[in-house]
């Protein structure tokens, strides 16, 4: 049996059903008008071959018989995609199905067969895991692991081991529950004797969920000290560094230079968030630190996941401090090799260090990630070690780590002060505003600011693709402003993307015509404003990142959120979050709180959604955490520092 395959099996009792179809009692023959628009289970026989019957929607239908009146059974969908696809006439089965009434005649819809081992029984429904597993298979495999002692005991000791250093009678006294034991609570979520206690055995399973985040949360901020991760960089080394500055850093940066460093000389692998705003100045403030780490003799890597901002970023270096080191890694340049690492040089790349760097051996004392929530929790593990001083950057931080920063697993530095004033004017237009909103960025052009147009398709065959793409939109932008008009996307070599953005630069060109490329740290000194088309299909943390491309040097600034199309209510909400909140770090607090932080486990790869801690399928939300967290206070229980 694969790993992948054995961890399955012994998970298995952990996914917890989010129903329970009651197969304990049957409708009596004829009483089937008693249940209109319920669910009932009923045995039937059938009068006819099921058959897909014509029509605008497929649909399948046969008649049947209780032995006492006759019904039409049958559903949406194809024949062979039910239950019934074999079915004979005459032969009996035990279904559960929902009673429809229509011109005065029953219907037994959306019909299903009741496996004959479940007859009787009160059966817990669960959901698929999408690639991994099927909802019946879950529940077939979970009824044999009930029965097995063995499983049983695998499954509380997976558990209890999001519990380090807590016993069950800890955990119970924690949940207010004191006779609680891990196994009564598989055994009643899998197997209850009413629907209410599965109700119940979910809720206190939902609680312990809460308390494994709090748990594992605070296991992450406990910092192991190691001597090998002290960095000992000179402070005054740091000062000099400043003071070469081209401009002055303002008291944001400077508070942030001096956490950050004094975090590489603290005695456990540092593990911090640099929080700043779009136009704060993040690079300045990790790239002084991480010069005076290389200088006193420390590997220091910088990884960008942009190939044009992380150009950008090796060319400020390189122009800040010219007698420093640096190799780059990253787009159609050559491979690094080891003797292009014996001076210990400062490694810029993009995400290509993720598969070279290690290859190589080499593995980072201290290690920037800028714009985090474009490389996955697994990823960036690729690149630390055990004593690597971790420093991730970003202007919206991720759900999850914001959930990490709340309760303490990672330490943040903020930069809140902007060397510029400037006013960004969010908007979500929808197909009835586009006039007005091209007749602003048709004003702004003409006052010879910048504008640029961004798609979620590069290019595309279909029509509906065309509408949605840079190069055919590009086409179209050119058509209104002749000469004025740039393409920009990822599919592009190097050589052109810089000579693009190299013309929008010195105001060759009016309007860039992009996909997300140019989300991330590219500046273009006149862009005034900027219009999504299909906003709908970024993040909110991508939709801040393109908006902090406007206005960089300060004033006013237009970002247009374009839907062409009605979206979800939901999706709304999430896009209305731009229109309320211009600060990264308040954004991302309220992205949490709608969306949910991701699994906060320190393996934890999701960086957004409800989280899953122990269970599948129990969703947590940060207001379940928080509430837990609230009675454990209220307890007098002393959480784990």
């Amino acid at each position: 049996m694969d790993l992948a395959k054995k961890k399955i099996l012994d998970e298995i009792l952990l996914n917890v059903p989010h129903e329970y179809e009651d197969y304990r009692s049957f409708c009596n023959p004829g009483d089937v008008y008693l249940y209109e628009g319920q669910w009932i289970c009923i045995s039937v026989r059938l009068l006819e071959i099921p058959r897909d019957q014509s029509g605008s929607k497929p649909r399948w239908s046969c008649l049947v018989t209780d032995g006492v009146t006759k019904y039409y059974l049958g559903d949406f969908g194809k024949l062979k995609f039910s239950d019934f696809k074999a079915a004979q006439r005459d032969q009996i089965y035990a279904i559960r199905t929902q009673v429809k009434e229509f011109n005065g005649r029953y219907y037994l819809s959306r019909p299903s067969i009741i496996p004959k081992e479940y007859r009787g029984l009160l059966v817990p429904k669960y959901s698929s895991r999408k690639g991994v597993i099927s909802a019946d298979k879950i529940r077939d495999l979970t009824r044999k692991a009930l029965c097995d002692p063995t499983a049983l005991k695998r499954s509380v000791a997976l558990v209890m081991s999001h519990f380090a250093g807590r016993s069950e009678a800890d955990v119970g006294r924690l949940l207010g529950r004191p006779g609680f034991s891990v196994d009564g609570l598989l055994r009643t979520l899998h197997s209850p004797q009413e629907p209410k206690h599965g109700s119940l055995a979910f809720d206190v399973a939902k609680r312990l969920s809460a308390l494994a985040i709090i748990d594992q949360a605070r296991a992450a901020a406990s910092r192991h000290v190691s001597d090998k991760a002290v960095v000992r960089l000179d402070l005054e080394v740091v000062r000099s560094l400043i003071a070469r500055m081209p401009f002055t850093l303002t008291g944001g940066q400077l508070k942030c230079v001096d956490k950050i460093s004094l975090g590489l000389r603290a005695g456990h692998a540092m593990n911090m968030l640099l929080s700043g705003d779009v136009g704060t100045g993040k690079t300045a403030s990790y790239l002084i630190p991480a010069v005076a780490a290389k200088v006193s003799g420390a590997k220091v890597g910088v990884m960008i996941p942009n190939l044009v901002l992380a150009k950008q970023i090796e060319g400020e270096l390189k122009s800040w401090f010219p007698e420093v080191e640096v190799v780059f890694l990253g787009g159609s340049g050559p491979k690094l090799k080891t003797a292009q690492l014996e001076g210990n040089p400062i490694v810029i790349g993009t995400t290509a260090m993720l598969h070279q760097m290690p290859k190589l051996g080499w593995v980072p004392d201290f290690l920037v990630i800028d714009e985090q929530q474009k490389t996955s929790v697994e990823q960036r593990a690729r690149l630390l070690g055990d004593h690597t001083n971790l420093l991730e950057a970003t202007a919206t931080c991720m759900p999850r780590t914001k959930a990490l920063v709340e309760h303490g697993a990672i330490d943040v530095a903020v930069l809140n002060e902007f060397p510029v004033k400037k006013q960004i004017h969010t908007s979500i237009i929808d197909a009835d505003g586009r006039r007005e909103m091209f007749d602003q960025l048709k004003a702004v052009v003409d006052e010879g600011d910048q504008v640029a147009i961004i798609y979620p398709l590069v290019d595309g065959d279909k029509e509906e693709d065309v509408r949605k793409s840079v190069e055919s939109a590009a086409v179209l932008w050119e058509k209104v402003f002749p000469g004025k008009v740039g393409c920009l996307h990822g599919r592009m070599d190097d050589e052109q993307k810089l000579d693009t953005l190299s013309r929008m630069k010195s105001r060759d060109l009016s309007i860039l015509v992009a996909s997300t490329v140019i989300e991330i740290g590219v500046t273009i000194p006149a862009l005034k404003a900027v219009m999504v088309v299909h906003a709908e299909k970024y993040g909110v943390s991508t939709l801040h990142q393109i908006r902090g491309r406007v206005a960089r040097h300060g004033g006013q600034g237009w970002c247009f959120l374009f839907l062409p199309q009605e979206v979800a209510e939901e999706t709304r909400q999430r896009l209305e979050l731009l229109e309320r909140f211009s600060d990264g770090f308040e954004l991302a607090e309220a992205d949490m709180k709608l969306r949910g932080f991701g699994d906060l486990s320190q393996s934890g790869k999701s960086q957004h959604g409800s989280s899953r801690a122990i269970f599948y399928g129990i969703s947590l939300m940060p207001d379940d955490v928080q509430s837990e967290m609230k009675a454990m206070v209220e307890s007098g229980e002393v959480l784990p520092e």
